[in-house]
C-alpha cells in the first residue's frame, strides 16, 4: 500500500514538473500571433524557441521610396526571457527592406539572448530598455532611433561584436557598468541629451568615432584593454574621465569639448584637442 502511494506521489510531481516546463516555454510563433491581434505582449521568465522577428509579425506599410515598416502600436516587454534563436527587427518582404516602428514601450530587461539580435533601423517612440540582458552573439542596432527620454543599455554584457553605429537617441542613453568582451562600434553615434558610460569595461577595440554628444559625457572608471578611438567626436556639455583606464593610448585627434575633467595620464591636451569656450 505505501509503495502505490509513493508511485503515485511521484507520478504527481513528475506531471506538476512537466506542466510547469510546458508553462514556461514558448514559440516565437505564439508571440507573433499576440502582436497580430493587436494584444500587448508582455511576457517574464520564458524560454522562447524559434526565430522571432518583428518586421514579419504585420503587413508592412510604404514608409518612403522603397522602404517599407511593420508598425506595432502595444508595448513589447520580456523580463528574465531566454531567447533561443535569433531576434530581429528587419527582414526582406517582396524585394524591398522592411523595419520595424516600435509605437510605445520596448523592454528587454534581464534577458539572455543565444541567437543574433538586430534591430537595425528601428524606430521606438517609447522608453527602450536592455537593462541586465546578455548578447552571447553579435548584437546589432545600427541607425536606429528612440524618441523617448531614456534609452538604457546598462548592465549589459556582450559576448560578440556590438555595434550602435549611425544611432539617434533623443534623450540620454545609458550604458554603464556594461561589459563588451570584444568590438564595440558606435560611429556617428548622436545622444541629444546625455551619454553615460561609467565602469563600463571594454576588452576589445572601442570606436567611438565621430559620436555626437548634446549634454554631459561621463567615461568615470570605465576601462578599455584595447585601442579607444574618439577620432573627431564632439561634445557639447560637461565630459569626465575621472579614474579611466586606457591600456593604450586613445585617439582623441580632432575632438572637440566643451569642458573636460580628468585626472588621468592617458589625455594628452595637445593641438589636436579643441577645447570650445562658451
Amino acid at each position: 500500500m505505501q509503495k502505490i502511494r509513493l508511485i503515485t506521489i511521484c507520478l504527481c510531481v513528475f506531471c506538476v514538473a512537466c506542466t510547469n516546463a510546458e508553462n514556461k516555454n514558448i514559440n516565437a510563433s505564439e508571440i507573433v500571433k499576440m502582436i497580430q491581434k493587436g494584444k500587448p505582449v508582455q511576457l517574464a521568465d520564458k524560454v522562447i524557441f524559434g526565430d522571432l522577428n518583428f518586421a514579419d509579425a504585420l503587413k508592412p506599410e510604404f514608409l518612403g521610396g522603397s522602404v517599407m515598416c511593420a508598425k506595432i502600436q502595444h508595448s513589447i516587454s520580456f523580463v528574465g526571457c531566454v531567447f533561443m534563436g535569433d531576434v530581429s527587427a528587419k527582414s526582406v518582404q517582396n524585394g524591398a527592406p522592411v523595419q520595424t516602428v516600435f509605437g510605445t514601450n520596448l523592454v528587454f530587461q534581464n534577458c539572455d539572448f543565444r541567437g543574433e539580435v538586430n534591430f537595425d533601423d528601428a524606430e521606438i517612440f517609447g522608453y527602450a530598455s536592455f537593462h541586465k540582458s546578455t548578447f552571447r552573439k553579435p548584437a546589432s542596432f545600427n541607425n536606429i532611433t528612440v524618441w523617448a527620454s531614456n534609452c538604457v543599455f546598462s548592465y549589459i554584457i556582450a559576448d560578440c561584436d556590438f555595434a550602435m553605429q549611425t544611432s539617434r537617441i533623443k534623450g540620454t542613453l545609458n550604458i554603464a557598468n556594461a561589459e563588451f568582451k570584444n568590438k564595440l562600434k558606435l560611429q556617428e553615434l548622436i545622444v541629444d541629451d546625455n551619454l553615460i558610460f561609467n565602469n563600463t569595461k571594454c576588452s576589445g577595440s572601442a570606436d567611438l568615432s565621430l559620436m555626437r554628444i548634446g549634454g554631459r559625457a561621463l567615461f568615470n572608471y570605465a576601462g578599455f584593454s584595447d585601442d579607444c578611438n574618439m577620432l573627431m567626436a564632439r561634445f557639447g556639455g560637461d565630459v569626465e574621465f575621472y579614474d579611466t583606464k586606457f591600456s593604450k593610448k586613445p585617439n582623441l585627434e580632432k575632438v572637440m569639448f566643451t569642458t573636460i575633467s580628468t585626472n588621468s595620464q592617458d589625455f594628452d591636451l595637445s593641438k589636436s584637442i579643441l577645447i570650445i569656450k562658451q
